[in-house]
Parts: structure tokens; C-alpha cells; sequence
């Protein structure tokens, strides 16, 4: 296998400095979510709220315009979700006006992350943040695989890394592993170390300028919302 290296810059710092490929690396990490999150206001249609996201996402791909990110005031996912809310409150106000005529201020982004509190939505969106992140780390580890060998042992194991298999099959797999049962405990350990060493390599690209302790803070409300959902 082929460790994964960290380098000093992560994901999110090189999406908010606007380095070459952020963008499609931010929709495929956090689209899924956001839409999650868009799609529990009960004044979006399912349409509505993907409209929403894209017209984020076109946002930030603007080269004129900055990421106005900054770590002091929360963490990213606060910030994606503050700006997003802003989003659909133009777009709501949009509909509105049109409809009525009427008027409805705009929410600045600071007021909006200071108002930002749990939600059904909140949690709509840090669910599929969650299992975003581990399908990155899954591919991630898959990755570090690279004979066929490896490759076969991989697909035939990854399972045992997000659930516990019973004995039956366990036995099953050793089986067709041609290995032994105390191999096969051997192999299943050092696969989920290295799932959870790729686990915090993602957690790390999430945040803009991490310490050890916030990876280690973040990673621990990973594993938290992946709890909530039996993962």
C-alpha cells in the first residue's frame, strides 16, 4: 500500500485562495449536502433547492469575486450553510416579490452565522457531509491498494470497516481470503486503522488552517453523526 501524505494546504484553504480544481473538488464534496439541507425548507421545491445550491456554486465560481471566508468567525460548514441560507432568502424574496410586490431585506452574512442554530436542516446537511466524507476516505484507502492482489483483498474486506460482521461471516471470508480466522482479525485491524488515518486526512481537508486539536474535535463529530445514523 501507498500511505496517503499530508501537505500544509488543505482543500478548504485552497478552495477559499482559489487554486486550480477547487471548485469541482467543493461539488463533489459538499453539493450532495448542501442540497440535502436546501431541500428541508418546506417553501422549496425539490427544483427550487438544487436552483438555489447551483446558483451558490455559480457564486463562488465567479473569478471577480472572493471567498468571503474567515476561520475566526466558525467553521466552514457554518459558513456554507450561512451563505446558502442567503441564497435562498434571495431566492424566496425573489418569488415573494414578484407574487406581491413586496420587499424583504437582506440577511448579512455575519448576522446569519451568529443566528445559525441546530436544525432538522442542519443535520440534514452534516448527514450527508458525514457520508460524503467517508465514501472520500473509502476511495481515499481504496486508493493505497495497488496490485491486483491487494485490489481483490480490498473489495472483499471493506465491509468489515463500517460494520461488524458475525462470526459466520467472518468465517466466510477467511475462507475466501485463504487465510486463517486470527489472519483475518489481524488484516481487519490494520484496514480500519488505515481507514481512520484517511478518515482524518479528509477531516483535515475540511478545515481551512487546522491545529491537531480541531481535526481531532471535528473527527470526533464525524464519528458522532455517523453514530446517529447506524453507520
Amino acid at each position: 500500500m501507498i500511505p496517503f501524505e499530508p501537505t500544509g494546504k488543505t482543500f478548504v484553504r485552497g478552495f477559499v485562495e482559489r487554486a486550480p480544481d477547487a471548485l469541482r473538488q467543493f461539488c463533489e464534496k459538499y453539493r450532495a449536502p448542501l442540497v440535502a439541507y436546501a431541500r428541508r425548507d418546506s417553501r422549496l421545491t425539490h427544483g427550487d433547492a438544487e436552483e438555489c445550491v447551483d446558483n451558490l456554486l455559480i457564486e463562488f465560481s465567479k473569478a471577480d469575486k472572493s471567498i468571503d471566508y474567515d476561520c475566526a468567525k466558525g467553521r466552514f460548514r457554518a459558513f456554507l450553510l450561512a451563505s446558502l441560507n442567503n441564497r435562498i432568502h434571495t431566492f424566496y424574496r425573489d418569488l415573494t416579490t414578484q407574487k406581491r410586490g413586496g420587499r424583504i431585506k437582506h440577511i448579512p452574512l455575519d448576522e446569519a452565522l451568529e443566528e445559525s442554530a441546530p436544525t432538522a436542516s442542519t443535520h440534514a446537511f452534516d448527514r450527508e457531509w458525514a457520508l460524503q466524507i467517508t465514501i472520500l476516505a473509502m476511495a481515499r484507502l481504496e486508493a493505497e491498494y495497488t496490485t491486483v492482489a491487494q485490489k481483490r483483498r480490498f473489495a472483499q474486506t471493506k465491509g468489515a470497516l463500517t460494520a461488524v460482521l458475525s462470526a459466520a461471516e467472518l468465517a466466510g471470508l477467511a475462507t475466501s481470503l485463504e487465510i486463517l480466522p486470527e489472519s483475518l482479525e489481524t488484516v481487519i485491524r490494520q484496514m480500519r486503522a488505515a481507514f481512520g488515518r484517511c478518515l482524518r486526512a479528509e477531516v483535515r481537508e475540511s478545515l481551512y488552517k487546522p491545529t491537531e486539536a480541531e481535526v481531532e474535535a471535528e473527527f470526533s463529530y464525524l464519528r458522532d453523526v455517523l453514530k446517529s445514523v447506524n453507520f
